[in-house]
């Protein structure tokens, strides 16, 4: 039988670790939230109170000034507006051409697949500037440089040797004895990936489309370096804020908190479906 001292000593040391697990959520959200609440709080201040020392947090000065001076001005909203279509179209290409390069890897026994595989995941070990310089001068040529395609098809290329990875993994756990019954029912290989294999890898297809999206949507170097006025995105945009020998933080600030709404909101939405498909897509990744 469990004597009192123990039972007391168990109580503790349970009570102990729940204290400091607590103790390090905390932090951990204090470092990962800490940032975008004071971005927040910034861009609802007068710049006076920020820049001085210390910095001066007042609810009378709150204003939302900086968001409705952000919103009309036409050059952030064509931002934003790039921003969607070059993630979307980034989107669809990378899911599109990952689909054909991961099925086959998980699905299909051939000769150099394990070097293919390897070959696949070591450019995701290269710097984005490196392949930057011949992607410049390829795109200089062919006239891409500033087009949503240029840009779409750079963020593919960078994006392209995780989003295999992943889904390759997750088209691994679907049963071959699925698409062995589909052959025998009659179905071509084509057949069997329309109705079997695209059905079932729904979840894993969702969660890596939106990994795509928010990816492309955060790129900064990439449209640096290739895109100009008609293809600005706003994770460029944002930087025009920043000077040489002055930053205006407010409207730095509302930018950035603008910036993030919609990838917050997909998270928000689709939280439940991106752990299901990385979750059912990694067991044995």
């Amino acid at each position: 039988m469990i004597s009192y001292q123990t039972h007391t000593r168990y109580i503790i040391i349970r009570t102990v670790k729940s204290i400091f697990s607590l103790l390090i959520f905390l932090l951990l959200s204090f470092i990962l939230v800490g940032p975008v609440i004071w971005t927040f709080i910034t861009s609802i201040q007068p710049e006076v109170n920020m820049v001085s020392s210390p910095p001066r947090i007042s609810l009378a000065d709150i204003t939302f000034l900086s968001y409705t001076i952000q919103l009309s001005d036409s050059e952030f909203v064509r931002s934003i507006r790039n921003s969607i279509c070059i993630s979307l179209l980034t989107t669809v290409i990378c899911v599109t051409i990952a689909f054909i390069a991961a099925y086959p890897i998980a699905r299909i026994e051939f000769k150099g697949k394990r070097l293919s595989f390897v070959i696949i995941l070591s450019l995701r070990m290269l710097p984005p500037i490196v392949l930057l310089v011949p992607i410049f001068l390829i795109y200089r040529f062919l006239n891409l440089l500033d087009t949503y395609i240029g840009l779409a098809l750079a963020y593919t290329a960078l994006q392209l040797p995780f989003v295999v990875w992943l889904l390759s993994a997750f088209l691994r756990e679907i049963p071959k004895e699925l698409e062995r019954a589909g052959r025998m029912d009659g179905c071509t290989r084509l057949g069997v990936i329309g109705r079997i294999i695209l059905p079932l890898s729904t979840p894993g297809l969702g969660a890596i489309s939106i990994f795509s999206f928010i990816g492309a949507w955060r790129e900064f170097l990439t449209p640096l370096v290739l895109a100009r006025m008609n293809s600005q995105v706003v994770s460029v945009y944002v930087t025009q804020f920043v000077g040489m020998y002055k930053i205006d933080w407010t409207h730095t600030a509302s930018s950035g908190i603008v910036a993030v709404i919609p990838g917050l909101i997909i998270v928000v939405v689709f939280q439940k479906f991106i752990i299901k498909g990385l979750f059912e897509g990694s067991i044995k990744a």
